[in-house]
């Protein structure tokens, strides 16, 4: 289950720290903007901006091209630096499937949704939406610059919309429409707008075949509304798309050895931990309080969850007499409980636990994805080690002898792109429901 990897890979010093592959597309961020519009002095009761994403200083460094998917819209009529991060994408050099195009491809044509005119706004506000190629899928639309107070077309020939993609529809998925972000009631203008924000929770009573194999990523772009109206709830259509990039996690092989009782001695608490299953994931889907949206997009923009395969020491005795001792029965705790997994996931934005697995939540972060089949657990959800129960195991003592026993723990450890966690514990322990280790010494 080793990732294979084409462009920018381990070798690349900007691999994890800026950007990383997932098949046929190298994803990065940038918190940097330019702004096409805001409505000031349009009489709106609400306030709305819209940009384009700009290169960040590393990626004109690497002289590459890079493509952006969709616009920003914002309420507010400015852009707080380092506020927001929006995803830029560019082929990874990994061969298509046979019989299919490009990774991306330029829309055939752009579709006028909404302009201000009349609003009497200081700039000009001109909404477009891409259409794309047969095959492929567009995932935001986009304002073209009107800050000289001009409305203009998407001019393919020159920046930024030389570089707006469309991606083939194989790396897309149905989303859906997330919060209302702004609208222009109340203006002077002749034309209405509404944008939503795009999603990447399912619609409503859809499920998602691949989620343990692919990642839904929204790249924080905007949907117009199509309704000339004001409306206060989303509009059924268009449908809104995010990125679908396929996750190959790592497997290391290694497993930790069963625990043996050598000595007399009380062991530590865990055996030394091994790493056995990681993957990675952008930023956007975890909660990391420790560090800015720029110091993770230029510093730690993809995460790496890895399971830790360890043993606990649950109960040790020894028996001085020269008669055996039938000992207690010991109760053993294991799983992960409800509210061990409820403040791990409001702590970092990783869910741990039974019914759901190990997933990335949308409603936390701008991802879709169940990570438990990447971490080697054999479903994406109700992951039988994960169950809480109280398992019963005996705890003889023989004569002169001490006695130990363990229980199988699994610990998930989000780590930043420089190896550090950002949990000060590693990660969320679990002993496993599984059978219990007893030995004895001598």
């Amino acid at each position: 289950m080793t990732e294979s990897r084409t462009g920018a890979g381990a070798g690349d010093p900007d691999e994890m720290v800026r950007l990383h592959t997932y098949g046929e597309l190298t994803v990065a961020f940038t918190t940097d903007f330019t702004r096409d519009y805001d409505n000031d002095g349009a009489g709106a009761h609400v306030a709305g901006s819209a940009y384009h994403p700009e290169y960040p200083q590393w990626m004109k460094d690497r002289n590459e091209d890079w493509y952006w998917l969709g616009g920003l819209t914002l309420q507010t009529l400015s852009l707080d630096d380092g506020t927001q991060a929006m995803p830029f994408v560019k082929p990874s050099g990994a061969a298509p499937p046979d019989g299919k195009g490009p990774i991306l491809k330029a829309p055939a044509s752009w579709t006028w949704m909404y302009d201000d005119s009349g609003a009497h706004a200081h700039m000009a506000g001109t909404c477009y939406r891409p259409v794309p190629p047969a095959g492929y899928v567009a995932l935001g639309d986009a304002f073209t610059d009107g800050v000289d107070g001009t409305h203009r077309v998407p001019d393919p020939a020159t920046w930024p919309f030389s570089h707006f993609m469309c991606v083939r529809e194989d790396y897309a998925h149905a989303g859906s429409y997330g919060a209302w972000i702004w609208n222009d009631d109340h203006s002077k203008g002749d034309y209405a707008f509404t944008g939503w924000q795009v999603s990447a929770a399912l619609p409503e009573g859809a499920t998602f075949s691949d989620e343990g194999r692919r990642m839904l990523l929204a790249v924080n772009t905007f949907l117009t509304d199509p309704r000339t109206s004001h409306p206060s709830t989303p509009p059924t259509s268009p449908t809104p798309y995010v990125l679908s990039l396929p996750v190959q996690g790592t497997s290391t092989g290694n497993t930790p050895a069963v625990p043996q009782l050598t000595s007399q001695t009380q062991p530590a608490e865990y055996t030394t931990a091994t790493v056995d299953y990681s993957v990675v994931v952008p930023f956007t889907g975890i909660t990391d309080t420790e560090l800015s949206l720029t110091q993770k997009t230029d510093g730690s923009a993809f995460y790496t969850v890895e399971r830790q395969n360890r043993y606990h020491l649950v109960d040790f005795g020894t028996n001085t007499s020269n008669t055996d001792n039938p000992g207690n029965t010991r109760q053993v705790s294991v799983g992960i409980s409800d509210s061990q997994s409820s403040t791990f996931t409001q702590t970092y934005g990783l869910e741990v636990g039974y019914e759901r697995g190990i997933g990335l939540k949308p409603e936390l972060s701008t991802i879709h994805f169940n990570l438990s089949t990447q971490l080697g657990y054999a479903t994406t959800t109700q992951v039988s080690v994960m169950v809480t129960e109280t398992l019963t195991q005996g705890m003889p003592l023989p004569a002169q002898s001490s006695a130990a026993l363990w229980a199988g723990s699994h610990r998930i450890c989000p780590r930043r792109a420089d190896g550090t966690y950002i949990d000060p514990d590693q990660g969320q322990p679990f002993d496993l429901n599984q059978t219990l280790v007893y030995d004895t010494s001598p």
